[in-house]
């Protein structure tokens, strides 16, 4: 979407790129922290924490359009969209396929 209705203005491939990398992100973090995350604190505070993750989503998104506006597409920008990974990837942690198998790995 162009920066005047909301978006960011990135091309289809830049947003490729951009999920591509997220994707595989998060894959390596379910792959290796997940088990141990939940194992830790426990089935029910990951699900909290993953659905307190969408506040702090809805209200970067705002937040990098903004900087968009004013400062256009640059480091500042850049860096929302590398600290949207963060609440992203908490969010899937509810949606994990991989939770029952953590729950074989770890009994």
């Amino acid at each position: 979407m162009p920066i005047d209705i909301g978006g960011l203005g990135f091309d289809p491939k830049r947003i490729g790129y951009i999920l591509g990398s997220y994707r595989a992100i998060a894959a390596l973090f379910m792959a290796t922290c997940f088990p141990m995350t939940v194992h830790h604190i426990g089935e029910r505070r990951v699900f909290v924490l993953a659905m307190s993750s969408f506040l702090v989503l809805w209200a970067l998104f705002p937040l990098i359009n903004i900087c968009a506006r004013w400062y256009g597409i640059g480091i500042t920008v850049w860096t929302g969209i590398v600290f949207m990974l963060i609440p992203i990837i908490c969010m899937d942690m509810a949606y994990s396929p991989s939770s029952s198998i953590s729950r074989c790995v770890m009994s």
